[in-house]
């Protein structure tokens, strides 16, 4: 849902769109974003939720389209037209943005559980193992971990729990409600990501994350946002992706289990 509504302001503030109307029926989520009319910098009315009175307007266009993809082109009309984008859709956040980051030593970790960890199981979103957190936990002396993680249905959850007890880490833990977590989250500069499209709708909506590590893939911020470095983390030997992220994720007591046992030797991590 951010991530459509956040390409659909990119489109209509790049075309000076006077108005934006989602009904409210058709919301994914309630109690995320306002339901209400807001107007954004550029003059663009949102009308989330609730109905504008139609009576004395004359619609001139009616366009459609899918606004799951990108929009790159749309994007390069304004090296600002993204991160204008983001911003406006941020206004219209129910959870509390906070005013200040977390701290530049502070590691935010969110570890994704639910619907993976259920009967549903959807195949194309295995979890990274416990070693990829351990090799982030290690890059650099943390003055702080933040866990925020859906339920306790991940095996890594436990164990990272666990790591940063026996290496006396400071850990602070979230694990509430969606609009707690996402408050957590959106505090963070140096995030940590599961794999799904949670992460990249929650960067694009920060206002204070730089760093963001992720596992193998997953990590496209759409619409696109600046100043973000991504930091990704590799199977080196290829063992994990093929028997758990080739599309064939199946919440196995096999899969469980490496998830667990995944040797730290054969994570590596690319970049700075």
């Amino acid at each position: 849902m951010i991530r459509r509504m956040g390409n659909v302001l990119l489109v209509a503030q790049a075309f000076e769109v006077g108005h934006l109307v989602v009904p409210k029926g058709v919301i994914f989520y309630r109690g995320l974003l306002a339901e209400a009319l807001a107007t954004t910098r550029g003059g663009l009315r949102i009308w989330f939720g609730v109905q504008p009175r139609m009576v004395h307007n004359q619609i001139d266009a009616l366009v459609t389209t899918d606004f799951f993809r990108s929009f790159p082109h749309v994007e390069s009309l304004s090296e600002k037209s993204a991160d204008d984008a983001w911003r406006s859709l941020r206004n219209l956040l129910v959870p509390q943005v906070p005013t200040s980051s977390s701290g530049a030593k502070v590691l935010t970790i969110h570890v994704r559980g639910g619907d993976v960890f259920g009967p549903r199981k959807p195949a194309r979103y295995g979890q990274p193992p416990f070693s990829y957190y351990q090799l982030i936990l290690e890059s650099q002396k943390w003055e702080r971990v933040d866990l925020v993680y859906q339920d306790m249905s991940n095996p890594v959850v436990s164990i990272i729990i666990d790591y940063c007890r026996a290496h006396k880490l400071h850990l602070e833990t979230q694990s509430s409600n969606l609009p707690a977590d996402l408050t957590t989250l959106l505090g963070a500069e140096n995030l940590v990501a599961g794999r799904g499209s949670f992460i990249p709708a929650v960067v694009g909506l920060s206002p204070h994350c730089k760093n963001v590590y992720y596992f193998e893939d997953k990590m496209k911020v759409i619409p696109s946002v600046s100043g973000i470095n991504l930091v990704r983390v590799r199977d080196a030997t290829g063992d994990y992706r093929s028997r758990v992220l080739s599309n064939n994720w199946e919440n196995s007591l096999e899969q469980r289990q490496l998830m667990t046992t995944y040797p730290l030797s054969s994570v590596v991590m690319e970049g700075p």
